[in-house]
């Protein structure tokens, strides 16, 4: 009885697995931009692309690796062939970083520096000028990380090998339990690799 509980938890943990979105973050800094924009002072398009994010300024200057200015009214488009959930920027000061999207965005809810919502593109609007070091993207993956599917494994193993039932002198196979967990790590084996970034 034991082991058909354990049985069944085990597929529902892989099910669980195979069919749930996780979540992977994603940081960009000035060097990840390609070129300067436009000139100190009124600033132009930029771009930059990670882990199959773009980030798209309409009037943006690029000091460097120390910031990079986006001069009032300009855009920002943070664009994801996944669902993007969160984005926060670290200004070079709280307010250039709250300056952002203070002149509105295209979806979600904008926060003192941080966006969180559901969606592909976002579009920030900056009120004000801003100037960032940092922004950190939260975006669904498909693939949970590996650890996760050790975690799993691990727990199951356990599970059969030290609480099910344990078999009889008389039994014909007296390592059941652990032929079990043995079966489930060759299922899972070959998802057991880092996800594609």
């Amino acid at each position: 009885m034991k082991k058909s509980i354990f049985s069944a938890l085990c597929l529902v943990l892989l099910a669980t697995t195979t069919q749930s979105a996780w979540g992977a973050t994603v940081t960009f800094s000035p060097s990840d931009y390609s070129g300067q924009g436009g000139a100190s002072g009124t600033g132009g398009e930029a771009s930059a692309t990670k882990s199959g994010i773009t980030i798209t300024s309409t009037k943006a200057y690029v000091d460097g690796t120390t910031a990079v200015r986006e001069y009032k009214n300009g855009t920002i488009t943070i664009s994801s062939t996944s669902t993007i959930t969160s984005v926060v920027v670290t200004g070079t000061t709280t307010a250039y970083g709250t300056a952002f999207g203070s002149g509105g965005v295209s979806s979600g809810t904008w926060n003192a520096g941080t966006w969180t919502g559901s969606a592909t593109s976002i579009t920030f609007t900056a009120g004000a000028q801003a100037r960032w070091k940092k922004i950190t993207i939260t975006y669904e993956s498909g693939t949970p990380p590996t650890t996760v599917y050790l975690g799993l494994f691990l727990a199951a193993f356990v599970a059969v090998r030290f609480f099910e039932p344990r078999p009889s002198r008389c039994s014909s196979s007296p390592w059941k339990g652990d032929i079990f967990a043995l079966n489930l790590f060759i299922a899972w084996s070959p998802l057991l690799k880092p996800a594609c970034r």
